[in-house]
C-alpha cells in the first residue's frame, strides 16, 4: 500500500501552518511544514523550526536542492514506518506540479481558503508603500489580463480582493486541469469546528480521526512553523482571527459581499460568507456551548 503526501494549497496567511500542525498531530501523519523551502540554495530560512538553533535536522539533513526528485521517498525512509501521511503546506501549485508524474506515493490535496476580507487587511498592511503597491498591480495585471480593468481602477483594498480571487482561481484551475483528488476547507470552519473538520479531512486522507489532534501544541513537530503564533501554543487555545472587522470600512465589507465575480466563484465551490468568515454553505451558525 502506497503512502500518501497531502499538500495544502492556499494563499499566504490562510492558516496553512495551523491546519498542517493539526493534521500532523495524528499518530500516523507528520507535519513537514513548507517543503518547498528545501529547493532554495542558499537557504534564507531553516526548513525546521525546532532544529534551527542546532543547524541540523534529522528529517531534512543533506537534502540537495538540485535533486528533489526523491524527496518524498527520502522523508518516508527517515520517519517511523507507522507514518502513512506526510503533510506538506507548501501552498503553491507550481511546487506541486513538479511531482505530478511521480507515482511512488499517493497524492492528495487540500484547498484551504480564508475569507478575502482577512487577506485584504493583511496585504494592505504588508504593502503600505506606493512602490510595493504598484509592483503588486503590475504583477497581477500580467498574470490575469482578464482582470486588468478592475485592477487598474480599484482602490488598494479592493485590488487585494481581486488578488485573492486570482490566486484561489489558480489553485482551483490546477486541481481541475489535472483532475486531482482534493478537499476544500475554510479557515473559519477549521477554527470554529476543529473536531468535525479534522475528522472529515482525516477520512479523506485515509486515516481514522484522533481527538487529540486539535491540541497540536502537545506534539513535537519538525518542519517550518510560525513564530508569531507561539503565544497560541503557550496559551493552549483555539484562535479565530477577526481583525479585518475593525480594519475594513462597512462600505468595503458590503462591497465584498456583493462583488459578482467573487460570488460566482464561491458558488462553484459551495461556499458562502458568514458574519465571521467564509464557510461551507449551510453551516454559518457558530457551535453552541456546552
Amino acid at each position: 500500500m502506497k503512502k500518501t503526501v497531502a499538500t495544502i494549497l492556499s494563499t499566504n496567511f490562510a492558516g496553512s501552518h495551523f491546519l498542517s500542525l493539526m493534521l500532523g498531530s495524528h499518530s500516523k501523519a507528520l507535519h513537514v511544514g513548507e517543503a518547498r523551502r528545501l529547493r532554495k540554495k542558499p537557504r534564507t530560512k531553516h526548513p525546521c523550526f525546532i532544529c534551527a538553533a542546532s543547524g541540523e535536522c534529522a528529517l531534512f539533513r543533506d537534502i540537495d536542492p538540485d535533486h528533489l526528485e526523491d524527496l518524498w521517498p527520502t522523508l518516508f525512509a527517515r520517519v517511523p514506518d507507522s507514518i502513512r501521511v506526510l503533510i506538506d503546506n507548501s501552498k503553491k501549485p507550481g511546487w506541486s506540479a513538479r511531482f505530478l508524474s511521480d507515482d511512488r506515493c499517493e497524492r492528495k490535496y487540500i484547498h484551504l481558503i480564508r475569507d478575502p476580507r482577512a487577506l485584504m487587511r493583511r496585504w494592505a498592511e504588508d504593502y503600505e508603500s506606493w512602490p510595493d503597491r504598484l509592483e503588486q498591480r503590475v504583477t497581477w495585471c500580467r498574470r490575469r489580463p482578464d482582470l486588468i480593468p478592475q485592477m487598474l481602477v480599484a482602490s488598494h483594498r479592493r485590488f487585494f480582493l481581486y488578488k485573492w480571487l486570482a490566486k484561489n482561481q489558480e489553485i482551483s484551475a490546477f486541481l481541475r486541469e489535472h483532475r486531482l483528488d482534493h478537499s476544500i476547507v475554510t479557515y473559519r470552519d477549521l477554527a470554529l469546528f476543529p473536531d468535525e473538520e479534522l475528522a472529515r479531512l482525516d477520512r479523506f486522507l485515509g486515516l481514522e480521526p484522533e481527538p487529540g489532534q486539535k491540541e497540536y501544541w502537545n506534539f513535537e513537530h519538525h518542519g517550518s512553523q510560525k513564530p508569531d503564533y507561539e503565544w497560541v501554543k503557550k496559551q493552549q487555545t483555539q484562535f479565530l482571527d477577526l481583525r479585518w472587522k475593525q480594519f475594513l470600512s462597512e462600505a468595503d465589507q458590503t462591497w465584498v459581499l456583493g462583488e459578482p465575480r467573487v460570488a460566482r466563484y464561491l458558488a462553484e465551490l459551495g461556499l458562502e460568507f458568514g458574519d465571521d468568515g467564509l464557510t461551507r454553505k449551510g453551516r454559518s451558525a457558530r457551535p453552541t456551548s456546552g
